[in-house]
């Protein structure tokens, strides 16, 4: 729910804060809502108000997104060497930090420039490990329970991520309805905030009190010293440790830069059967792809346009139905497709969420009034089957010891892909603004029919090493019930 109040009451506190900045130099005697409503059906003033957004949002992004390049390996290294607790908790206070400098801005919108709590916020939660490090441990949390329920062999999407996949999304959905329903209230961005912050504390609560650590690395010994195990070798002498770790800080963090490398290094590359290295690839690259597209932030800014020019209300119910659409897809495309005897279900649901990606791009690109805009939040449906599908197929391509390591690479992608959104989306749309709002929707319709591409030709690939292990899974399970 907090996420949800940050993605759907963010762009509108933004739009509403610079709108009564930009407004006030030019007018200094306008009260708030006369400066928004007079100034918003501006042509000029809006289209100017409408850059200053685009433009700033793309710096805001990588404000976040260069800490998290440093921020998001350390945090898998952490997750590696003493648990997924510690680094959940530590990405939780990241993001606490972020809702308390929020609500500040809420209240000093009118006399500090939105931009400077907006800019500190970020980089403290980048630096923290961001949204895809908090994300990315607890669903590395969720995979470890379901490593102990779920073997390699079955060829579903595990139930765990299925359900923690939707619950994510009814968690937004929960909070765009409380949006919607504060969206008549003069003070709404400063209660949004407020209720924010209080779901993200009271997450940080619940998990310090009752969630339980699901990775033990002292307990296996697969990973080696490289990745925390404890030496039982080591001096007893408590003083003599710590002069050396002291004295081989840099050292000792240097060989940790090192071994992480080489070990993403060996996951992506090492030989495997059939076509799975090819496979491990072009899925990371896949999903660059798709975060790229699917990280577009400036719909608020689209439907802002004169053409369209939604009020606040119907944003909320806009974004409400588009969560609950894509949560219900979640749910409901496995549950149907469970009962189909078909191998890559998890594959399937990606090309099915690309799908619907690709097609909701295109209306946006060529929507001609509200209905065509409002009807992509239907779409969505089609594009719930992409998260529990992603959060499956990447990891089963890799052997069980390797998966941290998968999640640390594809922490490195999900922290370089909003930068790369940022410049390159938000740039486009700011430059093609006069002639056509809808071009880099169509840019990143066109991104996403690529990626529903390479996923069916990786389908094609792994179909005959599904098959040849589906085979002798039944066979054994054959010669199982001979000798009973």
């Amino acid at each position: 729910m907090s996420m949800s109040f940050l993605l759907t009451s963010q762009p509108q506190f933004q739009y509403w804060a610079r709108c009564i900045e930009l407004g006030y130099q030019e007018f200094p005697d306008m009260n708030d809502t006369v400066c928004t409503l007079d100034l918003a059906d501006d042509d000029r003033f809006g289209m100017e108000l409408q850059k200053d957004i685009a433009h700033m949002r793309t710096w805001i992004q990588v404000a976040n997104s260069i800490p998290n390049l440093i921020s998001a390996p350390l945090l898998g290294i952490w997750a590696d060497r003493a648990g997924r607790k510690p680094a959940l908790i530590f990405s939780i206070c990241g993001f606490c930090i972020y809702a308390v400098l929020y609500v500040i801005a809420t209240f000093t919108y009118r006399h500090i420039n939105v931009y400077i709590w907006f800019f500190a916020a970020e980089t403290i939660w980048g630096a923290t490990g961001g949204s895809c490090g908090l994300i990315g441990t607890m669903f590395a949390m969720i995979i470890d329970e379901t490593r102990k329920d779920t073997g390699t062999k079955n060829y579903s999407v595990p139930v765990r991520i299925i359900v923690g996949a939707a619950l994510q999304n009814f968690g937004g959905f929960a909070g765009n309805i409380v949006i919607t329903i504060l969206a008549g209230l003069e003070s709404r961005y400063l209660i949004c905030a407020l209720l924010q912050c209080a779901c993200i504390f009271a997450t940080f609560f619940y998990v310090l009190l009752f969630v339980r650590e699901t990775h033990h690395p002292n307990r296996v010994g697969e990973y080696g010293p490289d990745f925390g195990v404890a030496s039982t070798s080591s001096s007893s002498d408590p003083s003599i440790t710590t002069t050396r770790s002291t004295a081989n800080l840099v050292v000792l963090g240097w060989q940790h830069f090192v071994g992480l490398y080489r070990s993403m290094q060996e996951v992506l590359f090492r030989k495997r059967r059939g076509w799975i290295r090819f496979c491990v690839i072009t899925s990371l690259a896949l999903s660059a792809v798709e975060l790229i597209v699917l990280d577009i932030n400036y719909i608020y800014l689209y439907i802002k346009l004169p053409a369209f020019h939604w009020s606040d209300s119907l944003f909320s119910l806009f974004m409400t139905v588009k969560g609950l659409a894509a949560a219900t897809g979640m749910l409901l495309g496995p549950l149907v497709l469970a009962r189909l005897q078909i191998l890559g279900k998890d594959s399937l649901y990606i090309i099915l969420g690309c799908t619907g990606a690709a097609t909701s791009f295109y209306m946006l690109a060529f929507a001609p009034n509200t209905a065509t805009v409002f009807s992509t939040a239907f779409v969505f449906f089609l594009v719930g089957f992409l998260y529990p599908g992603s959060r499956s197929f990447v990891p089963r391509l890799v052997e069980q010891h390797e998966t941290a390591r998968l999640f640390s690479i594809l922490g490195v992608v999900m922290v370089i892909c909003p930068v790369i959104s940022g410049i390159v989306f938000n740039s486009l749309y700011r430059e093609t603004l006069d002639w056509w709002p809808g071009f880099s929707f169509l840019i990143a319709a066109v991104f996403a029919t690529l990626a529903t591409f390479g996923q069916c030709a990786m389908h094609w690939l792994m179909r005959p090493l599904w098959l040849e292990e589906y085979e002798a899974v039944q066979k054994e399970k054959a010669d199982t019930k001979t000798d009973a």
